[in-house]
């Protein structure tokens, strides 16, 4: 699906009911019309039901107006739809209402429309509900900005804003296009776009996503995106891609849908006319076989049983996004739900990418001064990027750099070079076992916790060993994974062994894979899914293979890499692992939530269906079970929602 952008200077591109062009009042009035227009049928029933005890024609009078009211649209849908050789629910409805009238029982009829209008417009109702962040989303997502020019502001559409264009954002309003804030310092709020509860300070320099609602003060941002290719824009495209895909129950029941109407239509039409034949009664009056017909094609129409599935799904989707998770078909929370074992990568996802240096010994060779030692250390790694020459740093905040000669870096391996220290010229190496061995260091055995790295400077010999960093909520999670998931944990990474068991032990990771390629990450993901359904869960462009290979790839939104964002089914915009705990249970209650409405809008059909067949069950009973059960289903999906979303 291509992304979309809707412009609100075309009436035409969004729903009346919130164009800028139409007045308050209109738009009061545009709202909800269906619902609107359900209730005046109903009041026109009560009082078709309230005349027919005094003056028959009177009654007559008010069942047309709700058949007209009411059945008109749905008779025009439904005769378009036997035109294209469709049977459906709203087929059967069609059918029941007006088959009413011939036979005599024009309240039940007008009955069965009204409830079916009300059924109509509440249905439509839960689904814009369920389906409310998209909408929350297009609100929030302004069409025009003020583009600083030539010391003036100039209003624009954001489809006519290019790359490097300065944009002016007062404070209330939301960011409109993804940019780096020029000037300004202000507080932002993300709630709707990574589920962050607080704002977040940014200030020059710092990149602002489109959406970001501008808490402070007025600042001006120079626009790295476009509005095709903004974080709100992609949102919406994401959100818009889900619903699209329709999970695997709710294809099942979408195919079931239509042939099941064909099956009721045929059965209702053998029972009005060969149930005489077997038991002796009629074809018409309450007792008689078209009366019984009408009652059960009613009450075994699936209208619950084809709702059910989509408003779970929708609102599930919505609770996600307003959660910070986006994803990217709702058929990912079937497939969680199955899972039975989980993957992580180590550096970056259960680790926040930090290191801290915590152990610094001399191991052998005339003893050396701590501090020389630590300056041949910085003046040396200052010359590459890596998470020692970081810790390093840290380490040695306060300590000058020194130049160094002929500097090599032997990638995955060390560094050397020469550094001249207090008229003396020592040659440093950094780095591996293997590679200090080649520069003729003789390593001692090992013993004890192994080093993250040996030094040798001149004839001295030294071990760094690091530690790094778990994410905040990393232990929390995987220890609920356990607990309250019975998931089977593992690690895959790229790093060494001691690191990455290190990591794994701090954690009670149950599997550890070290010293992968991306390749090898790949076809472990791949053994690991037949075994039992495997979630995956990275951030890197190497992570890409094995994300989307898994059962369900789960990427981090905001250090994600653009690969891996694509090939993942789940993206946390919030970088907050710990919410992969709540996405599980989530799948696990839209799983038990489409459940109950299955069986719920079954036992339904059954019961009352056979009662029909008995002549147990009055037509206008059997509008009542029918209505109400789609009804119910749909607000017990409602469920899915935040408590505050319900209404």
């Amino acid at each position: 699906m291509a992304p979309y952008l809707f412009d609100a200077s075309d009436p035409l591109d969004i729903d009346a009911a919130t164009s800028p062009f139409l007045t308050p009042s209109s738009k009061q009035w545009a709202r909800h019309t269906e619902l609107k227009k359900a209730f005046s049928s109903a009041f026109l029933l009560v009082l078709a039901f309230a005349s027919s005890w005094t003056s028959s024609p009177l009654s007559l009078f008010f069942v047309t107006l709700v058949y007209f009211l009411s059945g008109t649209s749905a008779l025009f849908g439904a005769l378009e739809d036997v035109y294209n050789l469709e049977i459906n629910i709203d087929t059967l409805m069609m059918l029941a209402a007006f088959l009413s009238l011939l036979i005599g029982s024009p309240l039940e009829g007008a009955l069965l429309l009204v409830l079916f209008d009300l059924s109509g417009a509440m249905e439509e109702w839960i689904t814009k509900k369920a389906d409310s962040t998209l909408g929350e989303l297009n609100t929030l997502h302004p069409q025009k900005a003020l583009v600083l020019e030539k010391d003036a502001l100039v209003e624009k559409s954001l489809r006519d804003i290019s790359l490097g264009e300065q944009v002016l954002v007062k404070v209330g309003e939301c960011v409109p296009l993804d940019g780096t804030i020029l000037s300004g310092d202000s507080l932002f709020d993300l709630a709707h776009l990574t589920g962050e509860s607080l704002p977040v300070r940014k200030s020059v320099e710092n990149f602002v996503p489109a959406g970001a609602k501008n808490c402070k003060e007025a600042i001006v941002v120079n626009v790295t995106k476009t509005a095709q290719d903004s974080t709100m824009q992609r949102m919406i495209s994401l959100i818009e891609e889900a619903a699209a895909r329709k999970p695997k129950m709710q294809t099942l029941l979408d195919r079931f849908g239509k042939k099941y109407a064909s099956f009721v239509m045929g059965s209702s039409l053998g029972i009005a006319l060969f149930l005489p034949l077997f038991y002796g009664i009629g074809y018409l009056g309450t007792e008689g076989s078209i009366y019984r017909a009408l009652t059960f094609l009613i009450t075994a129409s699936p209208c619950a049983l084809m709702i059910g599935a989509p408003t779970a799904y929708l609102s599930a989707l919505s609770a996600c996004t307003k959660r910070g998770i986006l994803l990217k078909s709702g058929a990912t929370l079937d497939a969680l739900n199955a899972c039975k074992s989980i993957c992580f990568d180590k550096t970056g996802t259960l680790t926040s990418g930090k290191s801290a240096l915590t152990e610094f010994t001399q191991i052998q060779g005339d003893p050396f001064s701590r501090e020389q030692a630590m300056i041949c250390i910085k003046s040396l790694e200052r010359h590459v990027a890596h998470p020692i020459a970081t810790a390093v740093e840290e380490w040695t905040r306060s300590l000058p750099c020194l130049p160094v000669e002929g500097f090599s870096h032997t990638l995955g391996q060390g560094i050397e070079g020469h550094v001249r220290f207090e008229k003396e010229r020592y040659f440093v190496a950094i780095g591996n076992r293997e590679f200090l061995e080649k520069r003729g260091a003789i390593l001692p055995g090992s013993t004890g916790h192994k080093p993250s790295s040996f030094v040798l400077i001149g004839e001295a010999l030294f071990s760094l060993r690091l530690e790094e960093e778990i994410r905040e909520g990393a232990s929390k999670l995987i220890e609920a994974l356990h607990q309250r998931f019975s998931l089977e944990t593992f690690m895959l990474t790229g790093d060494e062994k001691s690191s990455a068991f290190s990591v794994a032990k701090k954690l009670d990771i149950q599997g550890v894979f070290a010293h992968l390629q991306p390749e090898d990450k790949l076809s472990l993901v791949e053994t690991l899914s037949k075994k039992a359904g495997l979630i995956m869960v990275g951030d890197g462009m190497n992570d890409a293979p094995s994300l989307a290979r898994a059962s369900v790839g789960i990427s981090l939104g905001t250090i994600g890499s653009s690969a891996a964002l694509q090939a993942a089914d789940a993206i946390l915009l919030g970088d907050r692992i710990e919410d992969i705990d709540w996405l599980l249970g989530h799948a696990h209650s839209t799983y038990n939530v489409v459940r109950q409405n299955v069986y719920l809008a079954i036992a339904t059909i059954l019961l009352a269906s056979s009662a029909a067949l008995l002549g147990q069950m009055p037509l206008w009973l059997s509008v009542i079970l029918h209505e109400g059960g789609t009804v119910l289903v749909g607000c017990n999906s409602l469920r899915l929602l935040p408590r505050s979303r319900f209404f």
